[in-house]
């Protein structure tokens, strides 16, 4: 066999693992964490490529085979021109019976809306406002979702809605005490910071409006933050020890009413 290829959705920290603890992978395909790799990553005899997201690139590797890779060539190709006739034909014709409804503006930005940053991103910031805006709630919550492509300054219509949650998640209102919500950040802050890649769950950090965290990556799990301020008051975990939310990793968002005072 000249060539083994492995196209995968694990995601780049996992595959990076993978491909080190895997013997005998030529090219492993990578995806699920939206990389844009201007030039391949090598691990042991392993070149692992993965070309960004929502179809802004083409990635082409060129190779010379002869019992195994001699050579190879890399480029990360960026999509640009006029848009394919046929495709974009069959498209309208797909969206046609509900263009009426998807082209409704019901908002604008004066901010670019995107998901491409770890910690918070300005989509999930407009979100959680709106979030926040249905009632009195002291913090909100949503998953950290990668999916949703941008949307730029301007109008917002019923379309971008959808690109921004296609899934239509419930929304829930909730108590939380002190102790909850730092276990969950605490067990969320692991499973996208890991030292280990395998327990890297996939997804960018919890995003949270109303609530500030001080945390150091470095640390061992459950050792990681070292403040957490809600509306500017500082909080400990201390306090009751309700029905825990930790295991809550569907997509959903929740509005919390906090049930216990600041220090």
């Amino acid at each position: 066999m000249d060539l083994i290829v492995l196209i995968s959705h694990l995601g780049f920290p996992q595959e990076c693992q993978l491909a080190s603890d895997v013997d005998g992978v030529d090219v492993l395909l990578s995806a699920h964490t939206h990389n844009r790799l201007e030039k391949p990553f090598i691990v042991g005899d392993t070149i692992i490529i993965q070309s960004g997201c929502h179809g802004s690139f083409v990635g082409r590797l060129d190779l010379e085979v002869d019992g195994g890779v001699r050579r190879f060539r890399h480029e990360l190709i960026k999509v640009k021109g006029e848009p394919d006739p046929d495709t974009e034909e069959l498209v309208l014709k797909a969206t046609e019976k509900d263009s009426d409804y998807l082209e409704r503006v019901v908002g604008s930005t004066s901010t670019h809306l995107n998901r491409y940053t770890i910690m918070e991103s300005t989509m999930d910031n407009i979100l959680l406002k709106s979030i926040m805006a249905t009632g009195e709630f002291d913090v909100a919550f949503s998953n950290g979702w990668r999916y949703g492509a941008p949307v730029p300054p301007g109008d917002i219509k019923v379309e971008d809605l959808w690109n921004i949650i296609p899934t239509n998640p419930p929304v829930s209102s909730v108590e939380l005490t002190g102790r909850e919500i730092w276990n969950m950040m605490e067990e969320n802050i692991e499973l996208t910071f890991s030292r280990n890649p395998y327990n890297q769950m996939g997804g960018y950090l919890k995003r949270f409006m109303g609530m500030e965290i001080y945390f150091k990556i470095e640390n061992p799990p459950g050792a990681r933050i070292q403040k957490i301020f809600i509306k500017g008051n500082p909080w400990t975990p201390q306090g009751g020890t309700g029905p825990s939310m930790l295991h809550h990793r569907a997509f959903l968002m929740f509005m919390v009413k906090t049930t216990q005072p600041p220090i």
